[in-house]
């Protein structure tokens, strides 16, 4: 991710773990409706078919390139996909992105002056900054941090 001009890369760091708590929140407060409805959307997208053959066949040597060999992951997926609950989101949210994260944190100045900048944004500005410019963790059809 590259740090917008007026933001520290400690300070980027800090909104980044923000938006992270604001993730694990929304999932916290979904509801089963809202459940289903992102479960449908996953289902449209995994029951896309390949466009062409070329398509397919990249997909196919990828497996083996990879050594997975799991030329049905998309059907695997389909069928797991109703078994998913809430507090396994959650539980997978918060296994991922606090009990062990694997944050890279590159940090380069280019110009000694970008230091002095007005860092002084609130959280909520730089959530939005974060959020619509590099649509941090997950968009699906609608952004689903913001709604």
């Amino acid at each position: 991710m590259e740090s917008h001009s007026n933001i520290e890369p400690q300070k980027l760091n800090e909104e980044l773990d923000f938006v992270i708590k604001k993730l694990i929140e929304k999932i916290e407060i979904l509801d089963r409706k809202e459940i289903e409805k992102y479960r449908e959307y996953i289902r449209g997208e995994l029951k896309l078919q390949d466009s062409n053959l070329n398509e397919r066949s990249s997909r196919a040597w990828n497996e083996v390139y990879e050594n997975t060999f799991e030329f049905y992951y998309k059907e695997n997926l389909l069928n797991e996909l109703d078994k998913v609950t809430q507090n396994d989101l959650i539980e997978f949210t918060k296994l991922i992105f606090v009990s062990q994260p694997r944050k890279l944190s590159v940090q380069l100045y280019g110009n000694q002056n970008n230091l002095l900048l007005n860092t002084q944004n609130t959280s909520e500005e730089t959530y939005g900054i974060l959020n619509s410019k590099y649509k941090v963790l997950v968009q699906t059809g609608e952004n689903f941090l913001k709604k």
